[in-house]
């Protein structure tokens, strides 16, 4: 048995190791040793992508003051992460790992959701992903899910680029690219007010509660406007969501 551990990072953070460390050792420990067995090995991996790429070290000792290697090194923890750095990789080099279409094409969404413009231009060179994702069992539903990604990381990035693009990234299906297109705007919309709703309350009451969030969570669009209306005039937070 071995366990395969991934982290996903969009900033370079240098106590992603001691984050994976935890995750270790959690593993560990849910697992359990007794007698004469032995713990799993645990295969670290990073997947990260920011302008930069990853600038610092990959191996858990860094974290120590480097003075003190040389004599406490031999007691400290030690590993390296296996790091999958796709900030500066090219279309080629993604496309070559021969993964789904899903899977190559989110890769290429994290390399560069965050320019959110860079996205929309590459979108039609991307025609041929496109098409097999789209064809493939729960291909809408998949394309809308990477869409949802680009639009709550680039929340100002105009839909209706988006949709001019993939008309061109698969010209055959120019209507479904338009319904699809206003399926997700339609999300956008619903979480904007979602996302207000709640930013409301927490200036109103000071904080927002587990339960009251997963409630706003749970909210029809309609049941979303009367809440935004009561937050206006209510004293307590039950005088929003009585019935």
């Amino acid at each position: 048995l071995v366990y395969f551990l991934f982290e996903h990072k969009s900033e370079v953070d240098r106590t992603a190791l001691l984050q994976l460390l935890r995750y270790m050792v959690r593993i560990w420990e849910k697992h359990g040793l007794s007698g004469s067995s032995y713990l799993p090995p645990i295969l670290p991996i990073l997947l990260h992508h920011s302008n930069t790429g990853w600038t610092t070290s990959t191996r858990f000792e860094s974290l120590f003051a480097p003075e003190l290697l040389p004599l406490l090194g031999e007691h400290l923890p030690r590993f390296e992460v296996l790091l999958d750095d796709l900030s500066h990789k090219e279309d080629r080099e993604l496309r070559a790992r021969m993964l789904t279409a899903f899977a190559t094409l989110a890769f290429l969404f994290l390399r560069d959701g965050r320019r959110g413009d860079l996205v929309v231009t590459k979108l039609p060179s991307w025609g041929d992903l496109l098409r097999q994702l789209f064809d493939g069992p729960g291909g809408q539903r998949a394309l809308l899910q990477l869409l949802s990604y680009i639009s709550s990381v680039v929340p100002d990035l105009a839909p209706e680029k988006v949709s001019e693009s993939l008309e061109r990234a698969l010209p055959e299906r120019t209507n479904i690219m338009s319904t699809l297109a206003e399926q997700w705007l339609e999300q956008g919309k619903e979480k904007g007010r979602r996302e207000v709703v709640k930013r409301q309350i927490c200036l109103k009451f000071g904080g927002l509660a587990k339960a009251v969030e997963e409630r706003l969570d749970q909210a029809k669009d309609a049941e979303l406007d009367l809440f935004a209306e009561r937050v206006l005039t209510a004293t307590t937070l039950e005088q929003i969501f009585d019935n």
